[in-house]
């Protein structure tokens, strides 16, 4: 809006050199150059921003977001770089420049020429303001509407108690351990010999962790028909963990009881299901005695029967609904569920800092297997960070955007206010000379900045209403039309036109009578 404001309070100067003999084509070609070079430096400066705040994003938190390592300023990237500043170039640099050299004739008889206070330029500025206006507050509302919905996530209850609690992955080998028992057996022995650890409170094993995704079964309900073909199949997460599970991670049990030793591969075969899962298909029911089993049994299904309740685990992402999801004891595994994995996630809860257990840990897992390695060793506070790495990135990029939004907002709204005064340097001197007080100017130049405000703030509101629904699947309990976030941002979007029109309106008022009838 500069670079077009610029255009039009040159027409004066274009209108002299055309008549002093300069071709249109030169005169345009000047413009255009002056433009070319603003657009490049522009972009070399864009680049280099955008380069260091990548590099600084890699080194402060290389696991934000998967492969963020392989992310570079490529070819593709520099293009699009170069396609936008032509764009750029084009729009406001040339054919601005264009239109100044055809309009320039008859300017210099013209009494618009004597002041930028003209209807056209009036309204033009008034409409790249408000454009500006307009387009800050789709950002800003966009941007608030995600912050918004990241504390809402980071703040939820996690329904459990991740503090004090280490955790690492532990596979046992096919070969030493080729038997279903041979894997049940092995993994109870490795809890036995952790659990009496000093520092150990508890242990468990589970297949899945809170917060890093689980794997997936089809089932099927004793009191419902079996799916028919072509129907969806009915789906949840799967957990096989051992009988200490809820205890060590600090999950409360709903309803019912958890597992316990007799819970074996010779007793009666149960499960725990989640609130969602009960929810979906119980709803306002008690889930005790309830039964289902796996949907691909090729004989008779294996019955389980439900003598549990906890909370749903929480995901870590802004677009994701708690997902039903079933805990089997891994003493059953590979009878109710026909599969039993070979790797588990160990969690000990310590009485000691977490950290500091873990070279008595990997004693002890080498007492047992000198050849069984632990990996994924975390704390479960740093595994629940990890999983909110990928909001909080989004979180900060649309945080950013918004400030910078709000920042050429201001900047945008000064520039424009400040050439509007620069060009009106005439009249308000006039108006001093004819006894106009300070107020009156002051109050004459914010009304300028602030009436294209208020219009801009209007139309970015009715688009910010549409806009929402683009982030609607990223919102955590937040309403994509929140009151508090219309209301606040467009406050604050008059809020930094006013505070952007006042400095020029200030300098208004300072203007003297005599220097200001001295102009052209």
């Amino acid at each position: 809006n500069l670079l077009l404001t610029r255009a039009e309070r040159r027409r004066t100067e274009v209108a002299v050199r055309r008549t002093l003999g300069a071709g249109r084509s030169r005169i345009t070609r000047q413009l255009a150059t002056e433009s070319m070079v603003l657009a490049a430096l522009s972009a070399v400066l864009g680049t280099g921003l955008a380069w260091a705040g990548l590099e600084a994003l890699i080194r402060i938190d290389p696991t934000a977001l998967p492969r963020l390592d392989e992310v570079r300023l490529d070819g593709t990237v520099m293009g699009f770089v170069v396609g936008v500043t032509g764009v750029t170039t084009l729009l406001f640099g040339i054919v601005p420049a264009y239109i100044a050299g055809k309009r320039a004739s008859g300017t210099l008889a013209s009494a618009e020429s004597r002041s930028s206070g003209g209807r056209r330029r009036t309204s033009l500025r008034r409409l790249l303001v408000g454009s500006e206006v307009a387009v800050s507050l789709v950002v800003v509302v966009l941007a608030a509407l995600v912050v918004r919905s990241f504390g809402a996530l980071v703040g939820t209850d996690p329904r459990m108690d991740p503090s004090d609690v280490l955790t690492f992955a532990l596979s046992l080998p096919s070969a030493t351990y080729p038997e279903r028992e041979d894997l049940v057996g092995g993994y109870e022995e490795v809890l036995d010999a952790l659990g009496s650890l000093p520092g150990v409170e508890s242990v468990a094993a589970t297949t899945n962790l809170p917060f890093t995704g689980t794997g997936q079964w089809d089932f099927q309900l004793d009191d419902r028909p079996p799916r028919q073909e072509g129907e969806v199949a009915w789906n949840a997460g799967i957990s096989h963990i051992s009988g200490d599970y809820f205890a060590t991670l600090g999950i409360p049990i709903l309803e019912g009881r958890t597992f316990g030793s007799e819970d074996r591969e010779d007793g009666p075969l149960v499960v725990i299901v989640s609130e969602s899962m009960a929810r979906r298909y119980w709803p306002g029911e008690s889930v005790i005695g309830r039964r289902m089993g796996y949907e691909m049994a090729e004989d008779s299904v294996p019955w389980m029967t439900v003598v549990g309740l906890v909370p749903d685990p929480v995901t870590g992402s802004l677009d994701r609904e708690p997902y039903p999801h079933v805990y089997v004891p891994h003493a059953q595994g590979g009878i109710s569920t026909y599969f039993l994995p070979s790797t588990m996630q160990i969690a000990l809860r310590t009485t000691v800092e977490p950290e500091s257990v873990v070279p008595s840990v990997r004693s002890r897992i080498a007492d047992f297997d000198a050849d069984l390695p632990l990996y994924a060793v975390s704390t479960m506070t740093d595994v629940m960070a990890a999983s909110y790495a990928g909001p909080r990135v989004t979180t900060n990029l649309l945080g950013a955007f918004g400030v910078i939004a709000l920042v050429l907002a201001a900047v945008g709204i000064y520039g424009v206010i400040s050439y509007s005064v620069a060009g009106r340097t005439r009249e308000i001197g006039v108006r001093v000379a004819l006894g106009a007080e300070r107020r009156e100017i002051t109050r004459l130049i914010l009304g300028e900045g602030i009436r294209p405000v208020a219009v801009g703030v209007a139309v970015g509101l009715a688009l910010a209403w549409f806009a929402t629904r683009l982030v609607e699947a990223m919102l955590y309990q937040v309403e994509p039309t929140d009151p508090a976030t219309f209301v606040t941002v467009p406050l604050l979007l008059m809020a930094v036109g006013f505070a952007a029109s006042l400095l020029p309106a200030r300098r208004a008022t300072r203007i003297a009578p005599t220097e200001a009838l001295r102009e052209e």
